[in-house]
């Protein structure tokens, strides 16, 4: 009876170590905390496509808005950490939204375990035409004669936008007026009628608007150039020194994952955003494809966090 009941315990504890050697054996969700149609959710329907030729299941993406990012989050961060259920994640929703927002309900940094960075995107700082400015020293020392004058435009407040404008005020010494906008068209009308003196945005969602000439585009903040506008400077090589800004949207699991779920996961998602068709689809999009595996992934998110929460602190921002 012992000897049965010995084979018995031995076989429970087998289990999940059989399950992780046959994963995956069943469907796997991405969670977006979005709405469908957006930047997030496009990025993630690339992932799922490229996941489920690489790994034999079917992936599917699954739409859970709410709360700021944070309902879909924290049904990621609250699932069986056995990867079959992922998050799409990004600079801002969770990390700087959780640092920000104290009802949030999920620490990312220890309720999620990052898998892969999947793609980069940097931000763009654009002024009205008949602003009398050139280049981006230009605009700081037309912003230093009018402290508090100058207004500018995000998408909204704790945004990788609004931060990269506090960083770059943080930097130069200079002060602007913050307009939180529900909406980008609604900048973009803004700016290009005058009654917006900058904003900063993706440069995806802003490239009409510069190739129509109803705005200029001073700096980008990442360190490298883009190929959409390869005469527009970064933030460094303008003057700002060790400025950079770059966005990324990443997939997580619940903590608690596996090693080997975590790496068999990895190789897949870096494959599946260096597919060159994927490429394609995110670089539309707006993106530059990366493809991070799991370990250089959650040392940049480690310093993210650090970063971001110490600026936060710094100037006192608010939701």
């Amino acid at each position: 009876m012992r000897f049965r009941s010995g084979l018995i315990a031995l076989a429970l504890l087998t289990i999940p170590l059989h399950a992780q050697e046959n994963y995956p054996s069943r469907e796997i969700s991405i969670i977006v905390p979005f709405s469908a149609g957006g930047s997030v959710d496009i990025v993630a329907r690339v992932l799922a496509e490229g996941l489920k030729r690489r790994l034999g299941q079917n992936v599917v993406v699954e739409n859970r808005p709410g709360g700021s990012g944070s309902v879909g989050t924290k049904e990621a961060a609250k699932a069986k950490p056995d990867g079959y259920t992922l998050l799409l994640g990004n600079v801002g929703v969770p990390f700087i939204s959780s640092m920000m927002n104290p009802d949030f309900g999920v620490d990312p940094e220890k309720e999620l375990t990052p898998v892969s960075n999947s793609a980069e995107f940097v931000i763009a700082l654009l002024v009205r035409n008949d602003l009398p400015v050139k280049t981006l020293q230009e605009f700081i020392a037309y912003a230093k004669a009018r402290p508090g004058q100058l207004n500018y435009g995000t998408s909204g407040v704790g945004t990788l936008a609004h931060l990269t404008a506090e960083l770059l005020m943080q930097k130069t010494g200079t002060r602007l007026q913050h307009v939180p906008y529900k909406t980008v068209p609604n900048m973009m009308t803004d700016l290009a009628g005058g009654t917006l003196d900058a904003m900063l945005s993706g440069p995806g969602l802003v490239i009409g608007l510069v190739e129509a000439k109803k705005a200029k585009v001073l700096a980008v903040s990442s360190t490298y150039r883009l190929g959409v506008w390869p005469d527009v400077p970064t933030m460094q090589e303008a003057g700002i020194a060790n400025f950079d800004v770059t966005g990324w949207m990443g997939v997580f699991a619940p903590a608690g994952l596996p090693r080997n779920i975590r790496s068999k996961l990895s190789t897949a998602l870096v494959q599946s955003a260096k597919d060159p068709a994927a490429r394609e689809l995110l670089q539309k999009a707006g993106f530059e494809p990366v493809g991070t595996e799991w370990e250089p992934f959650e040392k940049m998110v480690t310093a993210e966090a650090r970063k971001w929460r110490g600026l936060i602190k710094d100037r006192g921002i608010r939701k």
